[in-house]
């Protein structure tokens, strides 16, 4: 008797459990094949799903220090003014020849006053500017003292950065 039950519930179990079992075992091997199939287009450069580009940020290669200082401000100009956010000279930090990689980093800093939804559409725009590397720092104040209304305005201090190509000494190691 005991040997029937058993044989009826591992009859049950294999009629139950291993064609669910199957059917997402098959799943996940189409998923593998789809993307190694993927890998494969992408190593030979075949690959370019729609909206790749809006999901990446865009990055152009470092030019010479004069250059790409040019570059980096009126792009950054451009944005603040499309942000709607005053636009105060930008400030071109003196060069510390922080090094990254063989490229030297070069910062903006930005003094103004605006309203945060205009911070948020700047930094928000920000990825798609060629030249942008990084948001160093950035430092938000408002007025305590101020009502709920007035402290809409905030005083904001933000060190953008970019890099640009560094001229290589011949003779020298590095």
């Amino acid at each position: 008797m005991v040997m029937i039950v058993a044989v009826c519930v591992a009859a049950i179990l294999v009629g139950t459990v291993v064609p669910k079992w199957w059917g997402h075992w098959s799943k996940i091997r189409t998923q593998i094949k789809d993307s190694q199939l993927l890998i494969n287009q992408a190593s030979k450069g075949e690959f370019n799903p729609p909206g790749l580009a809006a999901l990446v940020p865009v990055f152009e290669m470092p030019k010479d220090m004069e250059a790409q200082k040019t570059l980096f401000r009126d792009e950054v100009n451009r944005q603040l003014k499309a942000a709607q956010m005053p636009s105060a000279p930008l400030q071109i930090e003196p060069a510390t020849r922080q090094m990254v990689g063989k490229f030297t980093r070069l910062t903006l800093k930005y003094k103004g006053t605006c309203r945060f939804d205009q911070l948020l559409d700047f930094l928000a725009m920000l990825k798609n500017n060629r030249y942008y590397a990084g948001v160093e720092e950035l430092i938000l104040r408002a007025d305590p003292k101020r009502s709920p209304q007035e402290r809409q305005s905030l005083n904001v201090e933000m060190t953008i950065s970019t890099l640009f190509k560094t001229e290589i000494k011949k003779g020298v190691k590095g």
